[in-house]
């Protein structure tokens, strides 16, 4: 694998490239796309794509979308799987909020879903590996299409717990008022919701291949009235139980698809929260249209999902993108903050102490026995006093460790050589030249 220098300080940074990516990594859709000339033929598609996506209903469209996602996730081989990634998901929501209001709407056909979502993951996969980029590195390439089309959630418990503490931090030091604190606590009641109600479905998917012949005909009858579906009229007897359990699963999707994702005003009023301020908070990481988009041109470098992942109409907040509020949870958070520079920077230095005690915390546990410094000064003269955030005695070894919060921007996040140097330079550059100067 080649290597190249990014540029020249203590503990060197080294990009590497690669040609190509092992191809068990690559569904089989993915490979046909990238052979040559395949991405001109998709793209050359968009706009008829397109015109199909303006008349599906958009709750049923990203309801439906967003269950199959999660299946994904969840997946030993999801990787592989015909069903959408999450940043298909976001793309589908960004562009069907583009055209809400537009036209009448129909539930997306669930005999045509299959070629829907095909097409989907195509025309995105497209858009973020084109042409265009043919001056690019391989590396440049791969970073590009990943921040288009993969996410990387934070784990449950350390989503939760790290939402929690940096939110009560940045509200102790800069605000005094609670609010940042309890909408963090908000977030963390909202994922529990949502996974919990997945976590159901996805229990009773497996549960109901045991069911009894009674048990299936008595569930089709209850989840035909959750669902406003026709009664069957004349009975069941000539129906197989495999029809039955499919026609079930069918039902209990449908039900899934108009529920799980939604918060309603009665769920608002459970939630423990005063009622406005949950609403104004959600109001804040809402959309109900969005103008100015024009296809999955420049979705892939940058989508108003990530910083207002939810859709509210109707009086209800859905939340279909999850893993996009796991995944990037700090653009919402600047979301409520009202993105100004200064709140900015203030939740930079709040991540920071968070990575710091985080590291701290996991160094106890890793060598408990060591000799733990936290903070601590030293003098590289009598005139410069340097702050080391982490120094480990281990025997006869001594580990130094810097803890920076910066937020990783757009532009370095998508693969720009020049931003990510720049970034790095100011990050970890500085605190590895730090710790260099301590160790010699």
């Amino acid at each position: 694998m080649p290597e190249k220098i990014a540029f020249q300080m203590p503990g060197n940074v080294t990009f590497l490239s690669t040609d190509s990516i092992p191809e068990h990594m690559i569904a089989d859709w993915q490979k046909d796309i990238l052979k040559d000339g395949r991405i001109s033929e998709t793209l050359a598609t968009t706009n008829e794509f397109l015109k199909s996506i303006k008349s599906y209903e958009l709750h049923d469209a990203l309801g439906l979308t967003a269950l199959y996602s999660f299946m994904k996730a969840i997946m030993k081989e999801g990787h592989t799987s015909s069903y959408p990634e999450h940043a298909d998901l976001e793309v589908l929501q960004a562009l069907l909020l583009g055209c809400e209001g537009e036209s009448p709407k129909e539930a997306l056909p669930r005999d045509k879903v299959g070629e829907f979502w095909l097409e989907l993951m195509k025309q995105n996969y497209a858009a973020s590996t084109s042409n265009k980029r043919k001056g690019q590195s391989p590396i440049e390439a791969l970073a590009d299409s990943h921040i288009a089309y993969y996410r990387n959630p934070y784990g449950d418990d350390f989503f939760d717990r790290m939402i929690v503490e940096i939110t009560s931090e940045y509200d102790n030091r800069y605000l005094r008022t609670g609010d940042f604190a309890n909408a963090g606590k908000l977030l963390v009641l909202i994922r529990k919701t949502i996974w919990g109600r997945f976590q159901v479905f996805y229990g009773l998917w497996v549960e109901m291949y045991g069911y009894s012949r009674k048990r299936l005909i008595s569930e089709i009858a209850r989840y035909s009235k959750f669902v406003g579906a026709e009664q069957v009229v004349g009975g069941w007897k000539s129906v197989s139980n495999d029809s039955l359990r499919n026609y079930l699963t069918n039902l209990v999707e449908d039900d899934a698809v108009k529920n799980m994702f939604k918060l309603d005003p009665d769920w608002v009023v459970s939630s423990d929260f005063d009622c406005d301020f949950a609403v104004s908070i959600l109001d804040k990481l809402s959309l109900s249209t969005l103008s100015g988009i024009e296809g999955f041109d420049g979705l892939c470098r940058f989508n108003p999902i990530a910083a207002r992942p939810f859709v509210k109409a109707d009086g209800s907040y859905s939340i279909y993108c999850l893993l996009t509020l796991m995944s990037l949870p700090f653009s919402s958070l600047l979301t409520i903050l009202n993105n100004n520079s200064d709140a900015k920077i203030k939740l930079e230095k709040i991540r920071g102490w968070f990575a710091e005690r985080e590291t701290g915390r996991i160094l106890l546990e890793a060598f408990p026995s060591a000799k733990h410094v936290s903070s601590g000064y030293w003098f590289r003269s009598k005139e410069e006093r340097v702050e080391s955030d982490l120094v480990v005695l281990v025997s006869r070894h001594l580990l130094i460790f810097e803890a920076k919060g910066a937020l990783i921007n757009d532009r370095m996040r998508s693969g720009a050589a020049g931003a990510a140097r720049q970034f790095l330079k100011k990050t970890w550059g500085k605190s590895t030249q730090q710790g260099a100067a301590l160790s010699v």
